[in-house]
């Protein structure tokens, strides 16, 4: 079965010169993501590296880029499949070789196929959710949050939060096959996965916004500040909330544990 090993080497994309604080490393992520979406687009080179068990195969690809209508790819490497060209959007992918056209799954056996890679890394770069960003050499890491079960960034004590992820995993099988070959291609790091609280048990978001910035406000009018901000507010939210916040968030604690249980079993199994 094919496993997706080194992604991509991002040739004019990703040399972004910074500076070595978080937040200006960050802002860099989505300038870059402000001057793509205003140019319609870009074209890059990219290498894909994949596993086949005992063996590995590299493609290299030129890539072009359409947000939001997708990308088209061409491969240039090997010299085998030299000119053969794909196209991938958000309803499918063709292969198109000496006039012919095939259709392909972007997964193949739960795992990424190696020509969606570049368009499933474009599509991140245009309406990904930055989660951390940071230097290595001249290059800019920008790490993407993904969804268990869920298309938005789950909020703490609701199920949504208007912030979409970059991609819902179906299942637990689906994140643990993420996360090995992450680990398998060397990259440090864990994973961060939005896992929403059970629907019986999650609360009004318009409620609960009003709620927090209520205990927001008043921690402000308290001098309340650093270290002592965080249970200053869980406890006023509780009260406010008559203790259905607590009871969400014992469930949301229960709802964690299982979809951790779930995942490492998946990928001890892998």
């Amino acid at each position: 079965m094919r496993r997706l090993l080194a992604v991509l080497m991002l040739l004019p994309l990703l040399l972004l010169a910074g500076c070595g604080k978080e937040e200006e490393q960050t802002q860099q992520a989505l300038d870059f993501r402000t001057r793509l979406l205003e140019a319609g687009g870009c074209a890059f080179d990219a290498d894909v590296q994949v596993s086949y068990g005992e063996t590995a195969a590299r493609f290299s690809m030129r890539c072009a880029y359409s947000a939001p209508d997708g990308i088209t790819m061409t491969l240039t490497a090997p010299e085998t499949l030299s000119g053969m060209t794909a196209r991938v959007d958000s309803s499918g992918a063709k292969l198109v070789f000496d006039g012919a056209e095939i259709g392909f799954s972007t997964l193949a056996g739960g795992r990424l196929a190696p020509m969606a890679a570049p368009w499933v890394l474009a599509d991140c770069w245009a309406n990904g959710y930055i989660a951390w960003s940071g230097m290595e050499g001249d290059l800019l890491r920008v790490t993407y949050r993904i969804g268990y079960g869920t298309d938005e960034l789950p909020a703490f004590y609701c199920r949504t939060s208007g912030f979409k992820l970059d991609y819902n995993c179906p299942d637990e099988a689906t994140v643990a096959k993420i996360m090995k070959t992450k680990w398998d291609i060397g990259l440090k790091g864990g994973a961060i996965v939005g896992n929403p609280v059970p629907e019986q048990y999650a609360m009004d978001p318009v409620e609960m916004n009003k709620v927090i910035d209520r205990a927001v406000e008043m921690a402000k009018e308290q001098g309340i500040h650093g270290k002592a901000t965080t249970p200053f507010l869980l406890a006023h939210i509780v009260e406010m909330t008559g203790g259905h916040s607590l009871d969400t968030n014992i469930q949301l604690a229960f709802n964690n544990a299982r979809a951790a249980s779930k995942i490492a079993k998946a990928y001890a199994e892998l």
